[in-house]
């Protein structure tokens, strides 16, 4: 493991701030697992969901390798972050403090511009090999796009709230995820908060519903790094499995969605092939899929970033500061809906 190490000062990227974006819901803080702390374990309210999940501390602590428990151990400024995505775990240790710092100095200055470069200097360790870097995490965590000029566009539109909202989310990028994953996460977080969303999907995927375990650590399984179940495992199991997982309502739209994905009703692959319009419309021939679900597996899972997902914090701001409107035609509004979200969420 220790040999499996790639270092990266990389400019507009911070795990910390994606984690908390609410694109994707298997990015964890894991360094208290082993540094005193209490395991993330799910509060099951129903007898039958924590009868089929095995979950304990001590085989999420077994997930984290030794060595890298002692490297962060001995670097107390750093955060260890534990993705889980593609049917791979990664590792990230992200050491910020100076960058959060400069970056806070630039907000108080109203440095608007420096913004843009000080994130340079941010360090992060990838535990992985280097192939997996260039021809895994790279393209997952979009590092070849250009965010600042993305933001320099963003910011010669002279809007106040927007200028706020990409200081204060200098470190956002859109993941290209799954889309089977962003479809059943997404499905999932209708009238949910992100922590409660996480849940759900962790119950789905450490249950008996989930796949095998992926973390290579020889922790037995239950350490929340489960392979994300496909589509035809879950159509395979009946609808009494979901709702025992505390889903609700959303049981069945999870169902339908894996049976219409299995039995090829529904390709996504051929939604990402398709117009962001079309795709979106496409989406919503599933079971519970309305126009902000549909918004945010376009962005989110099917790498569309003109799409533009509106939920209640994107409304309560477009009602606020614009008078009720807001124009979605730029062709990167899902990067500019993600860094509204995120600083209205975290100001």
């Amino acid at each position: 493991m220790a040999g499996d190490m790639i270092e990266r000062r990389i400019p507009d990227f911070s795990i910390a701030q994606i984690a908390e974006s609410g694109q994707c819901f298997r990015i964890t803080k894991v360094d208290e697992i082993f540094a005193g702390g209490t395991a993330a374990a799910p509060n099951f309210d129903g007898t039958s969901a924590a009868a089929v999940v095995n979950f304990d501390e001590t085989s999420a602590a077994a997930a984290v390798p030794l060595d890298l428990q002692e490297r962060v151990r001995a670097n107390k400024s750093s955060q260890l972050w534990k993705v889980c995505a593609l049917d791979k775990v990664l590792f990230i240790q992200e050491n910020a403090d100076n960058i959060i710092q400069e970056n806070a100095d630039n907000l108080i200055k109203g440095n608007a511009n420096n913004i843009i470069q000080k994130d340079a200097n941010n360090t992060h360790i990838f535990y992985c090999t280097d192939e997996e870097y260039k021809n895994i995490w790279t393209d997952y965590f979009d590092l070849n796009k250009d965010y600042s000029a993305i933001k320099k566009r963003i910011l010669s539109l002279n809007d106040a709230y927007l200028t706020r909202a990409v200081q204060h989310g200098w470190g956002l990028r859109i993941l290209r995820q799954s889309a089977w994953e962003a479809t059943v996460s997404f499905i999932i977080s209708q009238r949910n908060n992100i922590p409660r969303i996480r849940m759900l999907i962790e119950r789905l995927c450490w249950s008996g519903i989930g796949g095998e375990c992926i973390c290579g650590g020889g922790c037995g399984g239950g350490c929340g790094c489960e392979r994300f179940p496909s589509a035809e495992m879950l159509a395979a199991r009946p609808l009494t499995d979901f709702t025992a997982l505390g889903l609700g309502y959303r049981a069945s739209y999870v169902r339908d969605a894996a049976t219409s994905v299995a039995s090829g009703r529904i390709c996504l692959d051929e939604a990402r092939r398709m117009c962001t319009a079309d795709a979106i419309e496409y989406l919503m021939q599933l079971n519970g899929v309305g126009s902000k679900v549909a918004h945010c597996i376009a962005l989110f899972g099917l790498h569309k970033i003109d799409a533009f997902p509106r939920d209640v914090w994107i409304n309560r701001i477009i009602d606020r500061e614009y008078g009720g409107y807001f124009d979605v035609t730029y062709d990167i509004a899902g990067i500019i809906q993600q860094y509204m979200f995120f600083y209205e969420r975290n100001k």
